[in-house]
Formats: structure tokens, C-alpha cells, sequence
């Protein structure tokens, strides 16, 4: 173990430490799969399942982010673009943005500070956010 200094304080905190190894989506997935199997009810599904799952939303996100649209997933994050006017009647600036949003804070169980801080809007005028809508 070693001090966390590139990962968010919210993340490991002040005076913890995180593993030299990352943690990659296969262990996420493999986490995850582990996770569901004991939920009554639930199907029971594959690892790779996940990471389709991941994949088709990662490249729908890149589709977006392309179009200089944002998408809004209410159950994590809003992820788009950023305007900002560098001086007035100049170019518009952009720059990427993510946000958590409050339904998944909430449910990591963050401080309310650190609620506030994650969720606070970006100075700027956010781009027009897509519902990421799971029936399409």
C-alpha cells in the first residue's frame, strides 16, 4: 500500500491509503458479477454481460460527445460539454465536464459536503444533456 496522492481526497481520504494495483473493469466486473449472485431473484449473469452492457453505453457516450451533446445516465452521471466565452465577441471556449449526480452519491453513502462539492454545476453554460432512456 502507498499514499493516494493522484485519486480524489473523497475518493480514499486524507489519511488512507489505496493499492498500487488499479482497479480495472474486468475486476469491476467479476465484483459485480459476484455481487448479483447472491441477490434473491436476480439472474445470474455472466461477467461479459456487464461488459457489453458497458461497452454499447461507452460508445452511445463517444456518439453524444461527438455531436456536442451531453448524456445524463440519473443513476450516476451527467457527462457533456462545457461553454465558456473567453472574452466577449471572441470564440467560445469548450471543455469537458462530468458530474455525479445526487441519486448515486446518496447511495455510496458520501458526506453531505462532499455531495455538494461532486454535484455542484460548472461556471459556464452546460451543453444540452440527453436522458439516457434504457427502452430505447
Amino acid at each position: 500500500l502507498k499514499p493516494c496522492w493522484l485519486k480524489p481526497k473523497w475518493l480514499c481520504g486524507p489519511r488512507r491509503a489505496c493499492l498500487e494495483m488499479p482497479y480495472i473493469l474486468d475486476q469491476l466486473f467479476k465484483d459485480l458479477a459476484q455481487k448479483r449472485a447472491g441477490v434473491s431473484g436476480a439472474d445470474a449473469a455472466p461477467q461479459a454481460g456487464y461488459a457489453e452492457v458497458w461497452d454499447a453505453y461507452m460508445r452511445y457516450l463517444a456518439s453524444c460527445l461527438e455531436q456536442r451533446r451531453g448524456l445524463h445516465l440519473h443513476s450516476f452521471s451527467k457527462i457533456g460539454w462545457v461553454t465558456k466565452k473567453t472574452r466577449p465577441g471572441g470564440p467560445v471556449g469548450v471543455r469537458p465536464y462530468f458530474g455525479l449526480t445526487d441519486q448515486f452519491c446518496r447511495s455510496c453513502g458520501m458526506s453531505p459536503e462532499a455531495m455538494r462539492r461532486l454535484t455542484k454545476p460548472p461556471s459556464g453554460e452546460i451543453c444540452p444533456l440527453e436522458d439516457f432512456n434504457f427502452s430505447k
